[in-house]
This record gives structure tokens, C-alpha cells and sequence, in this order.
């Protein structure tokens, strides 16, 4: 086994709520589309426990129409993807599963919470993601914050890093950093280039030069859902 081959592969895990009894057209779709209905945790009753669950992950696309739509459910299923994805087969079942999101929801699911890189997205904004096929902002969710680092978390759905940013708790330049791994992400995904250790990274050729360290992802363990086995390329200045 090679350095980079992961021990555990990355793994869809869509929270869909129905605005009514509607675990049958939840599990249909989700077989279409190779994913099982976890029928342990899936429940053709509301869950009072939804809608904290799901303001914990929304992202500022998530209003209040969503906010209300989780507070009316009727149901909750729980879309299960698979678990080793064989690599370079990241990309396509991300699509897949973000064809999926927009499947449910055109059928009356009233929100989806994307339980593997802890985002919730609002319903328009999910559609929109689907139309365009940007995987990337679908189940990438940056910046979350944790003492003086910035991280990603959702890159292992697409068979790559995270990306961390050490930063000196200026909070005025926090929208320079998020761009600056927004841009990270979108290198790795788009243009697919080997980095290296140590390497620069930068906006623009006048930009701040950042340096990548590659680190294990030890944020999480290696059964959680999160957990990134491509570990981290960590921005320091």
C-alpha cells in the first residue's frame, strides 16, 4: 500500500426531510441513484431534533423559508451511499449524489443536510449547485474555525486534501483568507496540478505568498464521516 492510498474511502450520507410521510419516494430515488435508505435511523415521523441539527450545519444561503420548511417535516431519511470509493471514482459519484439532492427536493423534500461534510445548504441554493454541477460548493463547506486555524472539511468526497489556513486572529482580514482557500479548493478541483510540500501558494503573482504543509487529518477519527484520509494542505504564511 502506498503513502497515499487512504484506509477508509470516503461516503455520501444525504439527511433528507419530508414535508410528509415520504420515506417510499426517498428510498426510491436514493436506489436509483445507488444509495440505500438506512432504515435504523430513517423515521416516517417528524424529529424534534432536526431543526437544531440542521442550524448547526446551514450555511448563509439557508433562510427562513428553510428554517420553516425543517420546522413543518414529516419524515426523516437517511440516504446512504457507498462506503470504499475506488480511486479516481470520487468525482462521479459526488455527482451522482448532487444530482440526487436536486431529485429529492423536486419531489417534495423540503431540506437536505449533507451529513459527511456537516453543510446545509438552502433549497434554492442546493438546485442551483445541481444545475451547474459545481460539486466543489455543494459538499465543501469553508471556513470553520477552531482556535487559530481556518479548515475545510468535504474535500474527501472528492478524493483530496482539506485545506487549513494559521492565521493571527486579525479578523479584518478573515474575507482574504476565505478567499484565499476558496482559491485553494478550486486549484485542486479545476486544474488538478501535483503540489508539493513546502510549495508556494498565491492569489496573484503580486499577492502574499503562502506556504503548503501537507498534515494528517487527526481532527477527526477514522470512522467519522468527516474524516479526511487525504489529510490537510495547510496555508501558513
Amino acid at each position: 500500500m502506498s503513502d497515499d492510498e487512504p484506509l477508509y474511502g470516503a461516503q455520501h450520507v444525504l439527511c433528507v426531510l419530508g414535508a410528509g410521510p415520504d420515506l417510499g419516494t426517498i428510498g426510491a430515488l436514493g436506489a436509483d441513484a445507488g444509495f440505500r435508505l438506512d432504515r435504523e435511523y430513517s423515521s416516517d415521523a417528524p424529529d424534534e431534533a432536526m431543526p437544531a441539527a440542521f442550524r448547526a450545519c446551514a450555511d448563509a444561503t439557508f433562510g427562513e423559508d428553510d428554517r420553516d420548511a425543517v420546522a413543518a417535516h414529516g419524515s426523516v431519511g437517511y440516504l446512504v451511499g457507498p462506503r470504499f470509493l475506488p480511486p479516481g471514482t470520487e468525482d462521479a459519484v459526488a455527482r451522482r449524489a448532487l444530482a440526487l439532492v436536486a431529485d429529492v427536493l423536486r419531489a417534495g423534500a423540503v431540506a437536505v443536510k449533507h451529513e459527511s461534510s456537516l453543510v446545509a445548504h438552502g433549497r434554492e441554493r442546493w438546485l442551483a449547485l445541481a444545475a451547474d454541477g459545481d460539486t466543489a460548493g455543494a459538499f465543501v463547506r469553508l471556513p470553520i474555525r477552531s482556535g487559530n486555524l481556518l479548515y475545510s472539511t468535504g474535500m474527501h468526497l472528492l478524493g483530496r486534501p482539506d485545506v487549513e489556513l494559521a492565521h493571527d486572529g486579525d479578523r479584518t482580514r478573515v474575507p482574504e483568507w476565505v478567499e484565499l482557500m476558496h482559491a485553494l479548493v478550486a486549484y485542486q478541483v479545476v486544474d488538478d496540478e501535483p503540489m508539493a510540500d513546502g510549495e508556494g501558494f498565491r492569489l496573484a503573482p503580486d499577492a502574499p505568498r503562502w506556504v503548503l504543509r501537507r498534515t494528517g487529518c487527526t481532527r477527526f477519527e477514522p470512522d467519522d464521516l468527516s474524516y479526511n484520509p487525504y489529510g490537510y494542505w495547510r496555508l501558513e504564511p
